[in-house]
Order: structure tokens, then C-alpha cells, then sequence
């Protein structure tokens, strides 16, 4: 996909901006939380005590994403057609080890590590090895990929903390949503160094081999 964008007709893809698009949405949420406003049932109640604690690293969080994508926007970096979410939920293998990508509601072009950063965490050398076969030339910036690590972890935060606040009905969904919250979600703010070290590592390594 990547290696074939400019034999795609894209004059109507989405482009993208590097913009947070959802950092009102999220403060606004956090504000909610900490006033106590429509705190009408315990698992609002529970998210409050799980961001409230977090609230300076959240936006610290934000701020760093949003000056990344000041700077990232600047370099004018390499547009390929990206996926944006090629999740495993969103990969079909058949009985003849062909995949498919599903779900191309969020596709646009966008730096190739709008893709790539989803695949460096469980063996990311044979993986790009693997990518630089098909693509050829692969070099990393490691301030693309870390905007996009940030971006996702917060746009799922602010995805989370609305649907809790103002539409889940059911218990179990507020609990499922909850535990990504705390394991997902804040568990990568609060190690927000290690995960930055550790993609530090990764590019190096790859870098050096």
C-alpha cells in the first residue's frame, strides 16, 4: 500500500494536518470530572479518581504531542496512503496466509510511520526488515512516531472519558471502558519515558544493524 501510493488516484484523500483535533474535548472532560459535574453513577465517579491524580501528566502529554506536530509540520515529511489503524482487529488472514486490511474509515496520507508504529513493539527488527524488502529505502523519525504514539493513546483516552461521561447505559460497558483507561491508557502516560526510550532503542538498533 505504502510502496504503491503514487499509483493511486488520491486528489480526494484526507491530508494530513497534525492537529489535536480532540485536545478541547479531552480538557473539557477533565474539567468535568474534577468540578464533580454530572457525576451520576460510580463509574464516573471511578474515572474522576483514575484522571484527576493524572491531570498534569495528561496535559503535559498533550502539550508535547501538539508541539511535535508544530515541528513535524515543518520538515514537510514524505506522504504515503496510510491506513491509520491496521490494529489486529482490523486484519483478516485466509486459509492461504493472503491479508486484508479492513475498516478504512480513517485512511489519508500521512508519514509511513502513521502505519509503522503499531509493529515495533513485539519483534520490530524482523518487521522492519521485512517492510524495507518490499518499500526499499526505510528511514525512521523519531519524532513521527512518537506524535502518533501520543496521539493514540490520548485520542482513545478522550474517546473513553466521553462515551463513560455522556452515553454508555451499561455497567459493563463502563467497566471494560474503565479497565483501558487505567491499563491502557494511563498505564502509558505514567511510563510515558520508558515507551519513549524503548522506541529510541528500537530505531537505533535498526539504525545500527
Amino acid at each position: 500500500m505504502h510502496k504503491n501510493s503514487n499509483k493511486i488516484d488520491l486528489k480526494k484523500a484526507p491530508i494530513e494536518k497534525f492537529n489535536i483535533g480532540f485536545k478541547d474535548e479531552l480538557i473539557n472532560g477533565i474539567n468535568i470530572l474534577e468540578q464533580n459535574k454530572r457525576l451520576s453513577n460510580k463509574y464516573k465517579v471511578k474515572l474522576a479518581k483514575l484522571l484527576i491524580p493524572m491531570k498534569n501528566e495528561i496535559i503535559s502529554l498533550l502539550e508535547k504531542t501538539v508541539k511535535l506536530g508544530k515541528s513535524i509540520r515543518l520538515k514537510e515529511p514524505d506522504f504515503v496512503l496510510c491506513h491509520t489503524d491496521p490494529i489486529p482487529q482490523n486484519l483478516i488472514i485466509n486459509k492461504n496466509h493472503d491479508v486484508f486490511l479492513i475498516d478504512w474509515d480513517g485512511v489519508k496520507l500521512a508519514p509511513k510511520e502513521h502505519d509503522l508504529w503499531f509493529y515495533l513493539w513485539d519483534n520490530p527488527t524482523l518487521f522492519l526488515t521485512s517492510y524495507k524488502n518490499i518499500y526499499e529505502s526505510l528511514t525512521l523519525d523519531k519524532e513521527v512516531i512518537l506524535f502518533y504514539f501520543y496521539f493514540r493513546i490520548l485520542e482513545d483516552l478522550t474517546y473513553w472519558v466521553y462515551t463513560i461521561l455522556n452515553e454508555n447505559i451499561e455497567g459493563k460497558q463502563n467497566k471494560s471502558d474503565l479497565r483501558e483507561v487505567e491499563s491502557y491508557c494511563l498505564e502509558r502516560i505514567e511510563n510515558i519515558d520508558k515507551y519513549k526510550n524503548k522506541i529510541s532503542t528500537i530505531i537505533i538498533h535498526y539504525e545500527n544493524r
